[in-house]
């Protein structure tokens, strides 16, 4: 990259496409005012277009969380901690101070409670009883060479939306980081619920701009862990009010697009199934639609029960080469 290109013949050499050490381009010595600072080219070189970034180099990596991975800030100009405040959740008596990540009955943000994201939860916890999430991750690929900021980002978002919806904000960030590092492609890390953000990506983009895609403990058919939370406010975490949970999570998409789709019922040739007490003196077993009608029986949020089935009929069958 340091010798560059002097072409003293009277033919034009085509060295386009080329890397001249700077993502300005090659300092072309037959203009008075060259705007690259890479290798030195003169008159009779072609250059344009160069490569904006050294081709040697690892692709950029995107770490994307799962469903309650990032931070969720008051947007009133307080920045007060929603999730994971850990100070209240040990200290709040009734949660109460969860009723702010309600959606509207739509899956809209709330006007009343505007929020905004933060961090990705890196880790968890206090001093010798810490839960670690992403900071070892993180620490790992610095170790080899990464550096955040440079070839590593983080994507945090907020988890309580239409995955559709998360993926054209992860669309965005791709393509600002695309053309912040000069990279043509991006490698792609994600947990849980970010795989299927991804695999929504994937469905409605080119997957030329991918290198690699690695997807960690992903529910691609959806997870039974979902309905115990719209039904039972289960989490997890078990000091969390699971009567403020069951209510807030009802408003949330995300929690219904995690359900088992059509597809975990029939992959499992119904070996699974939701049992309900049917009161007359046994279980009823439900199958895939049952569970759907049993749902909205107990209340919960019809619309964004059948938008979730829509979303897994989109992605289910998509395996990304």
């Amino acid at each position: 990259s340091q010798g560059g290109i002097i072409n003293y013949g009277s033919n034009i050499l085509n060295a386009e496409s080329n890397w001249w050490g700077s993502n300005t381009g090659p300092h072309d010595v037959s203009t008075s005012s060259p705007s690259g600072i890479g290798s030195s080219v003169n008159i009779n070189v072609l250059y344009s277009p160069w490569l904006r970034r050294d081709p040697t180099l690892p692709n950029p990596v995107i770490i994307i969380p799962g469903i309650m991975g990032s931070y969720l800030l008051k947007d009133d100009g307080s920045d007060d901690e929603v999730w994971m405040n850990l100070t209240k959740m040990v200290l709040s008596k009734d949660d109460e101070y969860l009723n702010y990540l309600a959606l509207t009955s739509e899956g809209s943000d709330s006007i009343n409670n505007p929020i905004k994201v933060g961090d990705i939860i890196r880790s968890t916890g206090v001093p010798l009883y810490t839960r670690h999430l992403f900071d070892y991750l993180i620490s790992e690929m610095e170790n080899s060479g990464y550096l955040e900021g440079f070839n590593l980002f983080v994507f945090p978002y907020d988890w309580r939306f239409d995955i559709e919806e998360v993926s054209v904000k992860l669309s965005e960030k791709i393509n600002e980081i695309i053309n912040a590092t000069g990279s043509s492609e991006v490698d792609l890390v994600a947990h849980s619920m970010g795989g299927l953000v991804v695999k929504k990506y994937l469905s409605v983009n080119a997957i030329n701009s991918i290198g690699k895609f690695i997807d960690i403990g992903t529910p691609h058919l959806g997870s039974p862990k979902s309905f115990q939370t719209l039904m039972y406010g289960e989490t997890g975490i078990p000091i969390l009010s699971e009567e403020i949970i069951s209510k807030i999570t009802d408003s949330m998409p995300s929690v219904y697009q995690l359900l088992p789709s059509e597809n975990y019922f029939n992959s499992l040739n119904t070996d699974y199934s939701y049992y309900v007490f049917d009161g007359v003196g046994g279980n009823k077993r439900l199958n895939f639609s049952d569970t759907k009608q049993y749902l909205k029986a107990q209340g919960r949020n019809s619309s964004l029960i059948d938008k979730a089935a829509d979303l897994h009929e989109k992605i289910d069958n998509l395996s990304p080469p």
